[in-house]
């Protein structure tokens, strides 16, 4: 039940908040799938999806 509430959440930043959400292009940063939001303060490899 939680994940679906916060896919919910990310879906609506998606229209709201677009900013929020993470992107990248999966060569000097994470390959993004879908609406994810990662915390400033965390550290990706490149390489994650």
């Amino acid at each position: 039940m939680s994940l679906r509430c916060s896919a919910l959440y990310l879906s609506q930043y998606r229209h709201t908040s677009p900013d929020l959400l993470a992107t990248g292009d999966g060569t000097r940063s994470p390959t993004i799938i879908g609406d994810v939001y990662i915390h400033p303060s965390a550290k990706v490899h490149p390489t994650a999806k």
